[in-house]
């Protein structure tokens, strides 16, 4: 394979692609010529399947591989090792990034498991939430219930406390017949197939397969939309009943923050890199940021104390919809007002400076302005610490 020694040196995973562009560019071919060479009878799908081939979209099957070697005068057994190569790489990134996202996950769903084992403490206090309307406007993961083509409607702590103190938001437990309460619900209006998560009250049990209801699944999604909590900054606006999914700002405060300030300890938020070296800690008990790199502290408990101060730096709650995963054929999620693909939940949008370009947090992990992954969360980290955390990251990286 000498003769590829004067291209760009190919990126792992891709050495096949970059051969085959460089070898046809090489030998004075279109891809339309390099399509006819190899006997397709179709020209322009075949040169779309070569700019795939070229582009590493797809690899090549093996009966592809021994006309690319023909019609390219390329040893065949030398293209076959690269795309054996390039599959292996890719497999192997293909398993980082589901670890990855995996771990993003954990800490994404983090609240569920607090809200579990805090149920009782929570529901005591939860009128108390309607007075600091920053605590009823904690964000719960994806706490809320999502319908195919109708929309979606995110639920806050305060809202799911009322709801559940209101016996809304729950169903029958299918283990032992008790007090399943719903975190979430998702599913077609029209099949009726749908997923929910939460947990018993009575045994537990956690893994709820469907709901035990009469009626059909937009009845019952009908039936838990709660009246917001009875605050002069909970009250919805008219625009906000079109549609509930559209940006809003969110509270600095976080459900292990607010646990916090009952007294509970918590376990510490840890912020790692992809690669899992721990790069912050916070403690909410203290309100403590502490990172790994030189020990020294930063303190937030101006913003969580007695007076907490103005809040005046916010992260944004901003829809995330994902791409239409149906053969390439455009799924719409959401009828009014319209909206293509299906409802992944929402993204915190956070800027380092008046400045800077936006950061997202999505499914506990942090991506720069450049959509790299700079950050995962074991949890749920209140909005000044991540504005803090991503503000410390932009200039470790010289971003503004």
């Amino acid at each position: 394979m000498d003769d590829f020694e004067g291209s760009t040196r190919p990126s792992a995973g891709f050495q096949l692609a970059e051969a085959l562009a460089y070898a046809r560019q090489q030998s004075g071919y279109s891809r339309g010529d390099l399509a006819k060479q190899m006997g397709y009878q179709n020209l322009s799908r075949g040169g779309q399947q070569i700019q795939r081939w070229e582009a590493g979209d797809k690899l090549p099957p093996e009966e592809r591989i021994v006309l690319l070697g023909r019609a390219l005068d390329l040893p065949i057994m030398d293209l076959l090792n690269l795309r054996d190569q390039d599959a292996k790489q890719r497999a192997q990134d293909r398993e980082a990034q589901l670890a990855l996202l995996r771990r993003g996950e954990a800490g994404h769903r983090a609240d569920f498991r607090l809200l579990q084992q805090h149920y009782g403490l929570l529901m005591k206090t939860y009128q108390a939430f309607t007075r600091p309307p920053v605590w009823a406007e904690v964000k719960i993961g994806d706490a809320g219930i999502v319908l195919a083509y109708l929309g979606a409607q995110s639920f806050f702590l305060g809202d799911l406390l009322y709801a559940w103190s209101q016996n809304r938001m729950s169903t029958t437990c299918e283990a032992c017949g008790g007090r399943f309460r719903l975190l979430r619900l998702a599913g077609s209006p029209l099949s009726g197939r749908h997923q929910i998560d939460g947990f018993c009250i009575d045994c537990g049990q956690s893994d709820q397969r469907r709901l035990v209801k009469t009626g059909t699944l937009l009845a019952y999604s009908q039936a838990q939309k709660v009246g917001m909590l009875d605050h002069p900054s909970r009250r919805p606006t008219r625009a906000s009943l079109i549609d509930l999914t559209d940006a809003m700002m969110e509270s600095h405060w976080s459900l292990p923050q607010v646990l916090a300030s009952l007294g509970v300890s918590t376990p510490a938020i840890q912020l790692t890199t992809p690669q899992g070296d721990l790069l912050a800690s916070y403690d909410p008990l203290r309100t403590e940021l502490t990172l790994d790199k030189n020990q020294a502290s930063v303190c937030f408990k101006l913003w969580f104390g007695p007076t907490p101060i103005p809040n005046s730096e916010v992260t944004y709650l901003e829809d995330c919809w994902g791409e239409a995963y149906s053969g390439g054929r455009p799924v719409i999620g959401q009828l009014s007002p319209p909206r293509a693909g299906s409802w992944r939940g929402q993204t915190r949008v956070i800027f380092p400076g008046e400045s800077g370009e936006a950061w997202h947090q999505s499914r506990g992990l942090l991506y720069d302005p450049q959509g790299r992954v700079r950050g995962v969360t074991s949890g749920a980290l209140p909005s000044p610490v991540l504005i803090w955390l991503v503000r410390w990251l932009a200039g470790e990286s010289g971003a503004t």
